[in-house]
């Protein structure tokens, strides 16, 4: 019984809970989210500037691109000695930087269903 927990506890990746942040953070995206931020260096006793003057081409040149990250959560496993099946979610996690330095996410859900897998030995 035990090694029959092990393997589920695998496939079921239990140890590590999803999270989208994580997973961005830890992604090939993951740097750009954490880019440096850029500091006006201001004397301490100086007046907060009362509006700030720039062109759409400055904005436009001050972006960064991030682009989505696919992501896949098996959410249970169904075997017999013949069939096995497994719940599925699949998606995409798009995010970006706030001016607030928030990171916004939005896990998108591309499927969510049962998809057969074959036992090992076994051919269909």
């Amino acid at each position: 019984m035990w090694s029959l927990w092990l393997d589920i506890e695998e496939e079921l990746e239990e140890r590590r809970p999803f999270d989208p942040i994580s997973e961005l953070l830890n992604s090939a995206q993951g740097p750009t989210l954490l880019n440096d931020i850029p500091q006006l260096n201001l004397p301490q006793n100086a007046s907060g500037p009362t509006y700030f003057n720039a062109g759409i081409d400055d904005v436009v040149n001050a972006a960064k691109t991030v682009q989505p990250i696919d992501f896949q959560v098996v959410d249970a496993i169904i075997e017999s000695g013949r069939l096995s099946h497994r719940g599925v979610t699949r998606g995409k996690i798009m995010a970006s930087r706030q001016p607030d330095l928030n990171i916004r996410y939005n896990a998108l859900v591309t499927f969510k269903g049962w998809e057969k897998k074959h036992p090992v030995g076994v051919k269909s």
